[in-house]
């Protein structure tokens, strides 16, 4: 090597070089002065031409003036695929039981509301309501109705990546398709309008293509990944943002342990008014006695720094927006097989495909025979997820109790899946109540030995439970957290278990958050649009006052129809 160097010569060019740490904090410069821009006070006021404006007045005495420009119809912000229909819309709460267009609850509107007006005064607004209230949307609502913020960069967990895309899309259209950058080595696409990548992968990504690329906003969802200042993630991010327009963190919890740990945050999105984190542990964040020393705290005056960053800042929590949201709120959580695992289930899929086009080729598609076989192979299919899904479904559980310190209840299909998810779960978490309940059980077993020691556990505590055996006779009013491991074929096999938490008498939840394991491109998928189109469908005639019955045959038969017909345009377009 270093006769290598001896023979460099001054013309010759070295590779170029990163150096480490080079944005430490954002900053901004005073442009009367140059120096470092740090915020006095402010004050809402119009213009001698009427226009409302904030006057910020700057600690060297200079001041600035931001127009607060007129906002966007955000109550008119809709799912894509339903912004041009015919429908008239007759909205329950959010859902159009019509169409099945969904908006935004109202208090979803004031947070994007309150997203637009933050970046006219600042750099950014963290949106941090509570876990389970639509986080991910109010910013897309934002980007909907601004263009000028394209492109838009999500940074977000690795695992979440596709849950991102699959929620742009819902939203924005096709025309705002993403790119997932799944490798350090990818090229960045031109003229797309979204990227998306994982936090682990800045670390080995050349974030400089991404300044490149001309990224107007960043989105950085569970902003706590970034909570170190000095870690090297924190430093990719700050990269970036140096030059975009708008940051936009969301985080049920932003901090946990140390009130220091939300300054990275507060200064991506305002840093005139947080331009040091020295300065920001002095006047916010509190300490306390440990030993001979001091440790750190939380934030110091908890009620005066909200009025600090009430322009900057906005959280609402489940019990402040009841009467706006519905009783259970369902997201579906989007996850991929891996290599084995989707091996297998495309092998049954060819199966039943080849299977199911002799039976339509000798007209015995409708016959009683031929149902019964539909089940029995598409249990098969749901089965080959539901015991793929299982790591998934334990590494929510563990975010779950790290991010709320709540109870969660997890609802199986197939028994093996639930002992093995169960199993796993002993193993995972070793200090934390586990519960199993499976069908047999007698009531005074459910009763002493599962409903009422997990209800009374202080704390996290899991439940792996039977869907269809927990559909009745079990109260679950001190837990408003469920996963749906496995899709029911009756939309009201689902809500029977979902029932359980929202109980007249003992419930301390009033919104349950209910979580839906979807397994992409698989049935799992096919059954996420298909059960939902029939719940649609029950809960328009519910609100008539009308029971109705349900034709699990008929829902069957569709989604037979469906995985034919998906496989079939796969086949197509592999051999294109």
């Amino acid at each position: 090597m270093a006769q290598q160097l001896d023979i460099l010569d001054a013309n010759t060019e070295l590779p170029p070089t990163k150096p480490i740490g080079r944005v430490t904090r954002i900053q901004e410069k005073c442009v009367e002065c140059g120096k470092v821009a740090e915020e006095a006070y402010k004050l809402d006021t119009k213009n001698k031409d009427g226009i409302d404006v904030q006057l910020v007045v700057l600690k060297c005495g200079h001041s600035i003036t931001k127009i607060i420009a007129k906002q966007a119809d955000y109550e008119s912000f809709m799912t894509f695929e339903h912004k041009h229909n015919e429908c008239n819309h007759e909205w329950t709460k959010n859902l159009c039981t019509t169409c099945g267009a969904y908006k935004l609850f109202p208090f979803q509107v004031i947070g994007a509301r309150f997203i637009e007006r933050a970046v006219q005064l600042h750099k950014g607004a963290g949106v941090f309501d509570e876990k389970g209230l639509g986080k991910t949307i109010q910013p897309l609502a934002f980007l909907n109705y601004h263009p000028e913020a394209f492109p838009a960069l999500f940074i977000v967990k690795s695992k979440l990546k596709f849950q991102f895309f699959k929620e742009i899309i819902r939203w924005l259209g096709p025309s705002h398709l993403a790119q997932i950058i799944e490798t350090g080595k990818d090229p960045i696409l031109p003229n797309l309008k979204c990227y998306i990548i994982g936090y682990d992968m800045l670390r080995r990504f050349d974030c400089d293509k991404l300044v490149e690329r001309g990224i107007k906003t960043i989105i950085l969802d569970e902003c706590q990944q970034i909570k170190n200042p000095d870690a090297k993630r924190t430093r990719e991010v700050r990269i970036i943002a140096e030059t975009v327009d708008n940051i936009i963190p969301t985080s049920a919890t932003p901090w946990k342990n140390r009130g220091s740990e939300l300054y990275v945050a507060l200064n991506l999105i305002a840093p005139t008014m947080f331009p040091t984190q020295q300065g920001f542990v002095d006047r916010w964040v509190d300490y306390y006695s440990y030993g001979e020393g001091y440790k750190e705290g939380g934030i110091r005056n908890p009620k005066k720094f909200r009025e600090y960053t009430k322009d900057i800042l906005i959280r609402r929590e489940a019990k402040e927006v009841t009467d706006e949201f519905p009783e259970i709120n369902r997201t579906l959580h989007y996850c991929k097989l891996d290599g084995a695992a989707e091996q297998t289930y495309n092998d049954e899929v060819s199966a039943f495909v080849k299977w199911y086009n002799s039976k339509v080729i000798g007209g015995e598609e409708d016959s009683f025979d031929t149902a019964s076989n539909i089940l029995a192979k598409m249990q098969r299919m749901r089965h080959i997820t539901g015991l793929a899904k299982i790591g998934t479904t334990v590494e929510f559980i563990r975010e779950h109790i790290e991010e709320t310190n709540e109870k969660i209840v997890v609802f199986v299909h197939h028994q093996d899946v639930g002992e093995l998810l169960y199993r796993q779960c002993v193993m995972e978490f070793k200090d934390i109540p586990l519960f199993k309940f499976t069908a047999g059980l007698d009531a005074m077993h459910i009763t002493t030995k599962i409903q009422d020691p997990f209800n009374e556990t202080d704390g996290p505590a899991i439940m792996v439970a039977s869907t269809l055996a927990a559909g009745e006779g079990l109260n679950l009013g001190a837990c408003g957290y469920c996963i749906m491991h496995e899709r029911q074929w009756n939309p009201g096999d689902e809500e029977q278990p979902e029932g359980r938490f929202t109980r007249i008498v003992g419930s301390k939840f009033k919104i349950v958050n209910s979580t839906y394991m979807t397994a992409e491109g698989t049935i799992d998928d096919h059954m996420a649009g298909l059960v939902e189109e029939k719940r649609n469908n029950f809960h328009a005639v519910m609100n008539n006052g009308e029971m109705p019955v349900w034709n699990r045959s008929e829902i069957i038969k569709d989604l037979a129809e469906l995985i034919v017909k998906d496989a079939s345009k796969l086949e197509i377009m592999t051999k294109w």
